[in-house]
């Protein structure tokens, strides 16, 4: 009876493993991230924004983001990396991308927020958005 009740635990354990979602090259974070997000905070080392109630940032399913903050717009390519932490933001000037990208790492994103934060040592800078 013993060994039934062992095997019956096994195949429960196993059942739930293996019905975990899981995400596969950043599909679930991306599409968790593509969407208009309000801007709650903007804080860096020169920087203290509170956002208001228009300010966004839009990461669209095209690799753009539209940002809009303190009565200025913004465009960046984005780029989610593999590991789905990483996520890379190109300036776009003119139309152009840069090749220069700035490194941030994502330290939350649920459906109702996203907080990334910047990985340069010299610039810490973290952007709390909601939905």
């Amino acid at each position: 009876m013993r060994n039934l009740f062992m095997i019956l635990v096994g195949f429960v354990a196993l059942l739930i493993i293996s019905c975990k979602k899981t995400s596969t090259n950043g599909v679930d974070t991306l599409s968790l991230m593509q969407h208009k997000w309000m801007i709650i905070s903007v804080n860096g080392e020169a920087l203290r924004y509170v956002g208001t109630a228009n300010d966004y940032f839009n990461f669209s399913t095209n690799g753009f983001l539209y940002e809009y903050m303190g009565s200025r717009y913004d465009t960046s390519a984005y780029t989610l990396l593999s590991d789905d932490i990483t996520l890379l933001l190109y300036p776009v000037t003119n139309g152009v991308k840069s090749n220069i990208a700035s490194n941030y790492n994502i330290k939350v994103l649920t459906s109702n927020q996203f907080i990334i934060a910047s990985s340069n040592s010299n610039f810490h800078s973290i952007d709390s958005l909601k939905r």
